[in-house]
């Protein structure tokens, strides 16, 4: 059984009465049998239900009600009012076309091809055949023709919208779903004739053509965005790229300098540190901090320590500053021979030497 939506609705229930051709509520009838109507979707007959404690209503006469009789009876009070009054509003008609680049930017495309606005027909007929189509109604207006669709249960199907893009006349569907049985012709006038949020365009002269025309424009951009993000793309590897050769450049010039300086002799070390530090005569005591231990850096104390001091450290003895001790260990790391020795044994040595060095007052 249809679904009735009325708390103090029942089985029996629908919302309007046929009599001679005419869809009524039962405010316009008398009550009970004398409203001499009959259901328009099954034909029983129908009783006014005009009481005072119950929404009035008609009910079917000793029969139950069919399925489709409730919506039968809205559907066919839907199609009345269009057809006395002669007019509708009609919704806005938009296209809209989108489309993704190759970054994942989605663009898009849009024009109006037609404004919310009001019609009023000349004419309007009911279930008229047209090339092989039978819309619920139809407007005039000189040789111009609007279809309308009214559906409850059953929107228009792909087959017939097809039909519809042939005739290449425009058309709307109007959803009458959410209308229940104690709807009057006040909700399904304001339904019909007003509101434009329940109607939607089935076909639109000129809309194939306007989405094309935009999905030329969509495409023209498409090519551009994606032109500009393989420009984008081919400049940022070139950047990434020079970067890498830059390290790659300071890479080598750092292990270079690595093999010059290990390949140089204590002598020469010294006498290089004392020229860069200012140091005359006795070798200063916080530059000769030997290790409690083997000292896992294959370098006389001295010479390793005074070479950090001098690299880190001096210039900067007066001032407060951050030393990364991660930075100093990879240098020492690449700077000198540690042999076998871990990354950590040697930041352990070099940690106590920094700790040394903190205790000398730096």
């Amino acid at each position: 059984m249809v679904n009735v939506k009325a708390s103090n609705s029942d089985s029996t229930q629908t919302g309007f009465g046929l009599r001679n051709g005419r869809m009524y509520a039962p405010a316009d009838v008398d009550a009970g049998l004398a409203c001499r109507c009959n259901c328009v979707g099954c034909g029983a007959i129908l009783v006014a239900k005009k009481g005072t404690k119950k929404r009035w209503h008609f009910a079917h006469h000793n029969v139950e009600i069919g399925d489709s009789c409730a919506e039968s009876a809205i559907h066919a009070a839907a199609k009345q009012v269009l057809l006395e009054q002669n007019w509708l509003r009609l919704p806005g008609a938009y296209v809209v076309v989108s489309s993704q680049a190759i970054s994942g930017l989605t663009l898009q495309e849009s024009s109006t091809l037609s404004e919310e606005r009001a019609v009023r027909f000349e004419r309007t007929s009911a279930e008229v055949w047209t090339d092989g189509i039978r819309p619920d109604v139809i407007g005039y207006r000189g040789d111009r023709k609007l279809l309308v669709e009214m559906y409850f249960r059953h929107q228009v199907d792909d087959d017939k919208r097809r039909k519809l893009a042939q005739l290449k006349l425009p058309a709307i569907e109007v959803d009458l779903s959410d209308l229940d049985v104690s709807t009057g012709f006040d909700a399904v006038e304001e339904r019909v004739l007003r509101e434009t949020a329940y109607k939607s365009w089935l076909y639109l002269p000129g809309e194939d053509e306007e989405r094309q025309r935009l999905g030329a424009l969509l495409a023209s951009r498409i090519e551009q965005a994606n032109s500009e993000h393989r420009a984008k793309q081919a400049a940022e590897q070139e950047r990434q790229a020079a970067r890498q050769r830059k390290l790659d450049d300071e890479r080598r010039r750092r292990e270079a300098a690595t093999r010059r300086y290990r390949e140089t002799s204590l002598e020469d070390k010294e006498r290089d540190l004392r020229k860069r530090l200012g140091i005359v005569g006795r070798w200063p005591y916080y530059l000769r901090k030997e290790s409690d231990g083997a000292s896992p850096i294959a370098e006389p104390a001295m010479i390793w320590q005074a070479a950090l001091f001098s690299r880190f450290i001096f210039r900067k003895a007066n001032n407060g500053f951050e030393l990364k001790q991660t930075s100093v260990v990879q240098w020492v790391c690449e700077r000198f021979d540690i042999g076998n020795n871990s990354a950590a044994v040697v930041h352990a040595e070099v940690r106590r030497y920094l700790g040394y060095l903190s205790a000398c007052g730096f």
